[in-house]
């Protein structure tokens, strides 16, 4: 009996997983308790080894989702702050006008006065 799994996961380039639950050779027959104890415990810790590697690459998954959040959040203050800096320069701009046009009608009122005499 040959049973083999293979599991390979390419999360990241450098990262690669393989497990194999058994290395009998083809032919051999489980017809022993003990043998059949024997390669059921093997199988047991290779499905042990199996859900460790699920959860390191659980916490690579999680890991990277923290790294996008954290970068949109890091988006969003960027625009935040360049829209309230926007807003800032359009009051600056509405500002001046404003002082842009009184002064202008101050001078109008200044030429009329100095037309009047």
């Amino acid at each position: 009996m040959l049973v083999t799994n293979h599991m390979e996961v390419n999360k990241k380039p450098e990262q690669n997983y393989t497990t194999a639950l058994s290395k009998e050779e083809p032919g051999t027959k489980v017809q022993e308790q003990t043998t059949a104890q024997a390669a059921d415990k093997e199988v047991e810790v290779s499905i042990s080894d199996v859900n460790s590697r699920k959860s390191v690459l659980s916490d690579d998954e999680l890991n990277v989702a923290l790294e996008n959040v954290l970068a949109s959040q890091s988006n969003i203050l960027d625009v935040d702050k360049a829209d309230d800096m926007i807003r800032a320069a359009n009051r600056r701009i509405l500002e001046n006008a404003n002082d842009s046009v009184l002064a202008q009608a101050n001078q109008s009122s200044d030429v009329v006065k100095e037309l009047c005499k």
